[in-house]
C-alpha cells in the first residue's frame, strides 16, 4: 500500500491522525490516535508529553492538541506497510454533520488600508513592526485530494517541514512551513530567526537585502536572544544572517543555537514566552496585540500556531504553522 492509499484510508475514517516530513529527508511518518486527540489545557507538561502537538495562534480562543502515537510508522513514498485491521475497521467519518463555518475575507483596499495604519504606528515610534495577515478563501476544487496535495508538496518543497494533520476538533490542515520554531535534542537546543521575503528569481549569491528588511529580521533574531537571556540561557551562538531558499522564494535566516542545553522541564515556560515570534505577530507584543485586534477581523485559528512532533525518539521538533491551507468540506482557506 502506498501512502496515499494509507492517507486516504485515514481521511475517510473516523480518525485523528498527523503525517509529516522534516526538511532534508524523504520518509513521511504517520501517527494516527486509537482515541482522539487529547485536548491539553497547559503546555506546562510538554516535556512528559509524546505524539504530535497541534497548538493554535492564540491559546485563549482554541486549544493545543496532542495526537498520541497508537499507530506509527515511517517510510519513503509508496514503501510504507499496508495499514493494519485497527484502521481498516474504523467507521467512516461523517462529513454532513461538520458544516463550513463563515471565514471573514478582507478586501485587498481593506488589507491595504491595515498596512498603511501599521506603517503608521512604526513611524509614531509606537511599534517596531507588525504581521498583518489575509485569508484567502476559495471553493474546493473538483477531485480536491488532501493526501495528494501533501505528497506534491513533499516532492515540490525538499526544504520545509510538510504535515497533513486531521483532527475532528480542528478539521483538516496542511502546510510547507520554513520556519522552525524550536528544536531540542542531545545536543542542545537550536532556534531559528526567519524574516524577509524574497522570490527566487536570480542566484542565491547574488541577492542583495534592503536596510529595511535586514533590520526587521534582526529584530526577530534580538527578540529570540532575549527570550533565552531572560531565562539565563546565556550560551548561546548565532550564525548569519543567510540567504536560503524555500520553494519559489528567498527568505533570511540566521540559526541560534545552546550547545548542551537540556530544558529540563521548562520546555513549556520557554514556548510560551517565545510564541509568537515577530516573524508572525510583531514586536512589542502588548502594543501589537492592540493593532492587530483592531485590523484583522479574522480568526487564525491555527495558522502562526505551532505544530511538530514532542518525544518521538527523544527529541523534540515544532514548526511555526505559516503557508498552509485548511480544509472545508466545501471550501479552501489558504494563509
Amino acid at each position: 500500500m502506498s501512502v496515499g492509499d494509507l492517507l486516504n484510508v485515514a481521511l475517510s475514517k473516523d480518525v485523528d491522525f498527523a503525517a509529516y516530513r522534516f526538511p532534508g529527508e524523504e520518509n513521511i511518518n504517520v501517527l494516527v490516535d486509537k482515541g482522539k486527540a487529547r485536548i491539553i489545557d497547559s503546555l506546562e507538561d510538554i516535556s512528559t508529553l509524546e505524539g504530535f502537538i497541534f497548538a493554535p495562534f492564540d491559546s485563549q480562543q482554541h486549544k493545543s492538541l496532542l495526537i498520541r502515537p497508537g499507530y506509527r510508522f515511517s517510510g519513503k513514498i509508496g514503501d510504507l506497510p499496508a495499514v493494519d485491521d485497527w484502521l481498516s475497521e474504523q467507521p467512516e467519518r461523517n462529513t454532513e454533520t461538520q458544516a463550513d463555518s463563515d471565514v471573514y475575507t478582507a478586501k485587498k483596499s481593506e488589507y491595504t488600508k491595515g498596512v498603511e495604519y501599521i506603517k503608521k504606528n512604526i513611524r509614531l515610534g509606537l511599534i517596531k513592526k507588525a504581521v498583518l495577515t489575509r485569508i484567502y478563501n476559495e471553493a474546493l476544487p473538483a477531485g480536491f485530494n488532501a493526501a495528494e496535495l501533501f505528497l506534491n508538496l513533499c516532492k515540490a518543497y525538499k526544504h520545509s517541514f510538510i504535515s497533513l494533520v486531521f483532527t475532528a476538533t480542528t478539521g483538516c490542515w496542511v502546510s510547507a512551513t520554513p520556519e522552525m520554531l524550536i528544536r531540542s535534542d542531545a545536543d542542545g537546543v537550536t532556534l531559528i530567526s526567519l524574516a524577509g521575503t524574497r522570490f527566487a528569481n536570480s542566484d542565491v549569491n547574488n541577492v542583495h537585502w534592503s536596510q529595511k528588511e535586514l533590520t526587521e529580521q534582526q529584530i526577530v533574531t534580538d527578540y529570540i536572544t532575549q527570550v533565552l537571556e531572560h531565562n539565563h540561557f546565556n550560551n548561546y551562538h548565532t550564525s548569519g544572517p543567510e540567504t536560503v531558499k524555500a520553494g519559489r522564494l528567498y527568505h533570511l535566516k540566521t540559526t541560534i543555537s545552546v550547545p548542551n542545553l537540556s530544558l529540563n522541564g521548562k520546555t513549556s515556560k520557554f514556548i510560551k514566552e517565545l510564541h509568537p515570534t515577530p516573524a508572525v505577530w510583531g514586536q512589542p507584543k502588548d502594543a501589537v496585540k492592540d493593532i492587530i485586534q483592531q485590523t484583522e477581523k479574522h480568526n487564525r485559528e491555527y495558522y502562526s500556531g505551532f505544530l511538530g512532533p514532542v518525544n518521538i525518539h527523544n527529541k523534540i521538533d515544532l514548526y511555526v504553522n505559516i503557508r498552509t491551507l485548511k480544509v472545508t468540506n466545501n471550501r479552501l482557506n489558504i494563509l
